[in-house]
């Protein structure tokens, strides 16, 4: 049975705007009171009033969420100057290893314009948008990856919009778990098994490996994090999930065309060293430039401008490290942890789970991505697609890091109250109408 106080809490803690917490608890007391007081008037016991009262309220996630979207509770701007100084001095970097890519100013001027707009987007959106409609934009986004795979393969732009789009997978899955809890066993599979089809969509354009199993592992962390808040009833095991996930990926990979690749792939990756003059020949290099850098100042012997493959992009740092000395690594590496420490304290203080949880999401994504691109360039592992958090990467990373940055932001909206202040309380009205509750903020 969910009594009045629970039905109360579980609603509250759909809401990111703190100061809106005591009016909308007194207003779902009042209004829960009324129908009991309606019920026991008709000869029920207490205990039957209540129930039937809070039943008649609906679904706390649901009423929660939707009072969430209504108020308007002023963003954090700190992270918002956090993400574009990282963004700007992701500019400059690329100026630095790459600057005959932007001697002219139209792939400059790109930049400059592309990557705000890709963080206005989501940032305009807002992620209790996406909530509502999450089920039509997973149904979409999975139709639109088999159709690319299927059809348009060939095109170049299209696959890798197609392979960047993988960044997509983590804020949608995690938005399609909280919309399935509280729905049990079904909910669960529900979700699970549009990640499954978005992953296998993704995995057979073979470019987008990388990027899919980065963002796959997001999701499996998110799943486990689902499964211990008890989102689906407390009846699902995170060890069963996880076995259950790596029977249907070795299914899936037994019969996939894509097998010898993907598994030729992760070892060029993980184990670079054992063929130094083969697969892993550029990490070996990338390791032969750090060990004649200096702390400050140019490294000995050629330049690594050049003279490394993907020295302005998969291996931009070990570029500037042997150019400008490990006092880059330090700075730069200094900046990232700040920047992801800040992203962490506003997932920590958020009170809507759905807020959180996407906010983790993109948290991970970030520092897993960060630290895969850290790894990559201390020769430690071999060259992988990766998308660190705006320093490195091109053009495209900067967009996706801007992308997801607009979603963090987009959820921290919990902070003081902008210029029309609280709601007043007389204008908070809930009504019932047949089968729907009809919440209205205004006149």
């Amino acid at each position: 049975m969910l009594t009045k106080s629970d039905f109360i809490a579980k609603t509250l803690e759909q809401l990111r705007w703190k100061k809106a917490h005591e009016t909308i608890a007194k207003e779902l007391s009042d209004h829960i009171e009324d129908q009991k007081n309606a019920f026991l008037d008709m000869n029920m016991t207490e205990e039957e009033a209540e129930e039937k009262a809070v039943l008649e309220m609906g679904d706390p996630l649901e009423v929660g969420t939707l009072l969430d979207g209504s108020y308007r509770p002023k963003t954090d701007k700190s992270l918002i100057i956090m993400g574009a100084v990282m963004a700007l001095l992701g500019i400059i970097i690329s100026c630095i290893v790459d600057f005959g890519a932007f001697a002219q100013p139209i792939p400059l001027i790109g930049m400059i314009i592309g990557i705000p707009l890709a963080f206005a987007l989501p940032f305009i959106f807002d992620v209790s948008q996406l909530y509502k409609h999450v089920g039509k934009v997973t149904i979409i986004y999975i139709i639109f990856l088999f159709a690319t795979a299927v059809f348009l393969y060939n095109s170049y732009t299209l696959a890798r919009i197609v392979t960047y789009s993988a960044f997509l997978m983590p804020v949608l899955y995690t938005a399609l778990m909280c919309r399935m809890r509280g729905k049990g066993y079904l909910g669960f599979l529900a979700a699970c098994g549009a990640l499954m089809l978005m992953t296998m969509a993704q995995i057979s354009m073979t470019s987008g490996i990388a990027f899919t199993l980065t963002n796959f592992a997001v999701c499996i962390i998110i799943s486990l994090y689902a499964i211990f808040k008890g989102w689906f009833g407390g009846k699902i095991r995170p060890l069963g999930f996880v076995a259950l996930y790596g029977i249907l990926a070795t299914l899936y990979l037994m019969h996939s065309h894509n097998t010898s690749y993907f598994v030729n792939r992760l070892q060029r990756i993980f184990a670079p060293l054992s063929d130094p003059q083969g697969y892993g020949w550029t990490a070996t290099r990338a390791r032969d430039f750090l060990s004649r850098a200096v702390f400050i100042g140019q490294g000995n012997g050629e330049t690594a401008y050049n003279n490394i493959a993907g020295y302005h992009t998969d291996y931009a740092l070990t570029n500037l490290i042997h150019s400008f000395g490990w006092i880059i690594l330090v700075i730069l590496g200094m900046l990232t942890a700040v920047f992801l420490l800040k992203i962490f304290l506003t997932a920590r203080k958020q009170t809507s789970q759905l807020a959180k949880s996407v906010s983790y999401a993109v948290l991970l994504i970030f520092a897993l991505n960060t630290a895969l691109y850290f790894a990559v360039n201390m020769g430690i592992i071999g060259s992988i697609s990766t998308c660190p958090a705006f320093l490195f990467g091109g053009k495209m990373s900067m967009a996706v890091s801007a992308f997801l940055l607009g979603v963090v932001t987009s959820t921290n909206r919990n902070g003081g109250l902008i210029t029309d202040k609280a709601v007043p309380k007389s204008y908070f009205k809930m009504e019932k109408t047949g089968n729907k509750i009809i919440i209205t903020i205004g006149e």
